[in-house]
């Protein structure tokens, strides 16, 4: 099935822009919703265009492996986790 190409990939595609947009889109879908005003949402909207035009400052998207939650923590913990008790400027 084509489909599943989607859920069980050997890599992530993942793109800054793609993460852009996509935040503006949630931001929009809680628009939609109510949550915001007209001025809002053509903000959002003008955001959008905004990156869409300048596209080529993110550069190229990159290929990672899928890492679950567990393993993102465990790679990132041991950095973060040594922080806590030192003072944080």
């Amino acid at each position: 099935m084509p489909s599943e190409r989607f859920y069980h990939q050997a890599v992530v595609y993942q793109h800054p822009l793609a993460f852009l947009l996509g935040l503006e889109g949630i931001a929009l879908m809680r628009a939609f919703n109510g949550d915001y005003d007209e001025e809002f949402t053509r903000a959002r909207i003008a955001e959008i265009r905004a990156l869409l035009d300048s596209a080529g400052q993110f550069g190229e998207g990159v290929e990672t492996p899928p890492v679950t939650t567990a393993e993102g923590y465990a790679a990132w913990s041991g950095a973060y986790d040594g922080q806590i008790g030192r003072a944080h400027v």
